[in-house]
């Protein structure tokens, strides 16, 4: 996801520049990069308490 955004943003590392110019890019790109990585906590967390069990 990250890298097809930064593709299609032309090269401009926030994706917004040209396109709206929406300034929130970066923060919801960090956010959701660090929702991601707590949801797959989150499965690896409970697969490992499931499979102990």
């Amino acid at each position: 996801m990250d890298r097809a955004g930064r593709m299609s943003g032309g090269g401009t590392g926030h994706g917004g520049t040209g396109r709206g110019g929406r300034e929130i890019s970066p923060m919801a790109k960090i956010v959701a990069l660090a929702a991601g990585k707590l949801v797959l906590l989150a499965i690896v967390v409970l697969g490992v308490l499931y499979y102990l069990n």
